[in-house]
């Protein structure tokens, strides 16, 4: 739990009659909120049922609402301190290995979302670690993580609304996700190289500088 997030009114108790009703799980979640410095809720946090294959493309578990049987971290153990931003993630891998994790739809507990957090403040290198904690648990890195690292990179210094951002950002985009896929899955997958290619042609100010040749 988080110095600045909060549970909600009675989530302990939920939680622990869903682990009574549910012995098969290691560990329950719940729904969530974003919540703002002064306590005003901003937005329900994404999450999902639990699905595995689905947990290496987001994290769709809201940290503040998991709550886990002893014995489970007595199993596997606490988090790993190397870890500044992701550890939490490398959790539920190691849970979802062996166990389940009970998704309730009761709402357990809030998560702040302003400037100030770590992930806000720092989101290249809370994604550049992401990359890192999935590769070790599944041996390479979806599509979805990687657009998101390049993202990250990208945004603090290229402005899309301006036209020269307009080029670069797709190409940018591009230059990192082709490097971050040969880094953790030693090959770059042809339906991205497609994608690419159609990101490139539908770009206005691509075409502007490099219109087609008009048929003879």
């Amino acid at each position: 739990m988080n110095s600045d997030d909060i549970y909600l009114p009675g989530a302990i108790a939920q939680a622990v009659a869903c682990l009574e009703e549910h012995p098969e799980a290691g560990a329950v979640y719940g729904e969530g909120y974003h919540i703002a410095q002064d306590d005003r809720r901003i937005e329900r946090y994404p999450t999902e049922p639990f699905d595995r294959k689905r947990l290496t493309e987001t994290c769709f578990i809201c940290q503040p609402t998991v709550l886990m049987r002893r014995s489970v971290v007595e199993e596997l153990g606490l988090l790993d301190e190397n870890l500044h931003y992701a550890m939490d993630y490398d959790l539920w891998f190691r849970i979802a290995k062996k166990y389940e994790m009970f998704y309730s739809k009761s709402a357990l507990a809030c998560t702040r979302f302003y400037p100030g957090t770590k992930t806000m403040g720092q989101r290249a290198q809370a994604h550049r670690e992401i990359l890192r904690v999935v590769h070790r648990h599944t041996g390479s890195v979806p599509p979805s993580w990687v657009y998101g690292y390049a993202h990250a990179v990208l945004e603090p210094y290229l402005d899309r609304s301006r036209a020269i951002g307009h080029i670069l950002f797709p190409a940018g985009l591009i230059l990192l996700s082709a490097k971050a896929f040969w880094k953790f899955n030693r090959r770059v997958p042809l339906a991205e190289c497609r994608r690419w290619w159609s990101w490139l042609r539908g770009n206005f100010q691509w075409r502007i500088l490099f219109p087609p040749r008009e048929k003879p």
